[in-house]
């Protein structure tokens, strides 16, 4: 009798919690009150989250993946931060070193000794020095933090984690199904303005701070999410599964082609070509390599040309006309959205002019380039001093904040993970795991082609799958790839 009053009690106590939380999030919703959703949001999860890190660790590191994408922005007045995946992602990365020093087999030497992992390591030495050699010490060391951070979970964790092979699947459909919401919302509150071009960029708000960072994450996943609608029962889903996996991935292509992000577009075809070229002409690293050398020397030798040619181009990227749209990418004319991404490249490489090798240190650039500006370049979207943004491009961040060394590290990276993940393809006989790291690294691409043109890695929306991308290749190739050389 005592039990099932017991019992009773404990039910009590549940429901009435499981009620006043569904009371203050529907509050909070109601009343669009973002700190107060929150808020209900984070205390809900401290309960759960104390349970997995104790009980259940890997359970934990995956749900963070899903609720990455469902995060909010939140000004807590010091500091702006993402709730609660940046909770999540710092507790992960707290644990998972606590427990890789005090386990016995500590963290497998093979990791350490990859040359992909060695990169990453002189990457971040190299960001440091630079960072406390650089124009804003305290400013570069906050962003180091956050790299840190990163790596150690999208990297280091998601390794350990990729050494059971079905987990290779789930962080990137987890990553999915938390997306799925921001896309509904974004494509539901798009339809109230039927569309619109104009009001696109704000659009994701508030899952999502930037249009273009939105498109890059859909775009990064799609090619998983369609071979799971191909191959469902590869990775063992039930046939009907496949019939669900290809409507999310039509609900993404939806949500990617409406976010007008002409860079998220660009980068999809050149994956997708990149990807035809990998299975059709068994292209290598250094073919790669050979058509951008090509490209580089095309343009420098015909660059006056090439320019006259551009010049003519007057294509607005905020006409309704979509093949407009997509053409005002070469409008260097009157397009302000491009003539400030030029202004912000002009700036990047005038500061890496006067600091070639250290350059102003990790996280400065938004803070440094308004006095490398110059009248004749700003538009009517520049600031007067400089204060917002970055470089949008990945490679001249890299390029103005750690100089020359900093840029190689960063494209060495790049082709490591690009070779090994090639090698992969071309060799295993598991073709389930064949075809998934071929989706993984066509994503990848598009990632970096769209990083020409925009930088999200400080973001833990877009970090999450580029740093998981090259620990799924690694994972790979030390445990699930070349058996005999992972056994010595």
């Amino acid at each position: 009798m005592n039990q099932l009053t017991e019992i009773g009690t404990n039910k009590t106590i549940i429901y009435s919690l499981v009620f006043i939380f569904v009371l203050f999030l529907t509050m909070g919703v109601a009343t669009q009150n973002q700190k107060l959703t929150l808020i209900t949001l984070v205390i809900a999860i401290i309960p759960v989250f104390f349970f997995l890190i104790l009980f259940r660790f890997k359970i934990l590191g995956l749900l963070t993946v899903m609720i990455i994408p469902l995060s909010l922005k939140m000004d807590l007045g010091t500091a702006v931060v993402s709730l609660p995946g940046e909770v999540l992602i710092l507790g992960v990365a707290l644990f998972f070193l606590f427990y890789s020093l005090n386990r016995k087999d500590r963290t497998d030497t093979k990791v350490w000794k990859h040359p992909v992992t060695i990169l990453i390591l002189l990457d971040l030495a190299w960001s440091v020095f630079t960072g406390l050699t650089g124009e804003l010490p305290i400013i570069s060391l906050k962003r180091l933090l956050i790299k840190g951070i990163f790596i150690t979970v999208f990297y280091f964790f998601f390794i350990d984690l990729f050494r059971n092979k079905e987990n290779l699947v789930r962080v990137w459909l987890l990553y999915g199904i938390g997306l799925i919401i921001p896309v509904i919302w974004t494509l539901s509150r798009h339809s109230q303005y039927d569309f619109s071009k104009v009001v696109s960029f704000v659009m994701p708000l508030p899952f999502y701070n930037d249009h273009t960072l939105y498109a890059s994450c859909i775009a990064f996943i799609l090619p998983v999410i369609f071979l799971l609608g191909f191959r469902s029962k590869w990775y063992g889903f039930h046939r009907n599964w496949q019939f669900i996996f290809f409507g999310i991935g039509m609900l993404f292509l939806i949500g990617g082609y409406f976010s007008y992000s002409r860079a998220a577009w660009l980068s999809v075809i050149a994956a997708a070509t990149a990807g035809l070229l990998i299975v059709f002409l068994r292209f290598k690293p250094i073919h790669f390599i050979a058509i951008v050398i090509a490209g580089v020397v095309l343009i420098s030798y015909y660059g006056k040309d090439i320019y006259q040619n551009i010049e003519k181009v007057d294509d607005i990227s905020r006409k309704e006309n979509v093949e407009e749209h997509f053409r005002s990418v070469m409008n260097i004319q009157t397009d302000a959205s491009n003539l400030e991404r030029i202004n912000r490249w002009q700036c990047a490489l005038r500061m890496f002019r006067d600091r070639p090798v250290t350059g102003f240190g990790p996280g400065t650039y938004q803070f440094v380039y308004g006095k490398y500006q110059i009248s004749p370049e700003m538009t009517r979207i520049s600031t007067n001093h400089g204060e917002k943004g970055n470089a949008h491009s990945e490679y001249l961040m890299y390029l103005s904040e750690t100089g020359l060394p900093g840029l190689i590290f960063f494209l060495l990276f790049i082709y490591l993970v690009f070779a090994k993940a090639l090698k992969i393809f071309n060799s295993i006989s598991d073709k389930p795991l064949k075809w998934l790291i071929f989706a993984i690294m066509t994503g990848f691409i598009s990632f970096l082609v769209h990083s020409a043109f925009n930088s999200f890695l400080d973001t833990d929306k877009a970090a999450i799958l580029y740093y998981a991308a090259a620990a799924a290749i690694v994972s790979t190739d030390l445990y699930h790839f070349n058996k005999k050389k992972s056994a010595s």
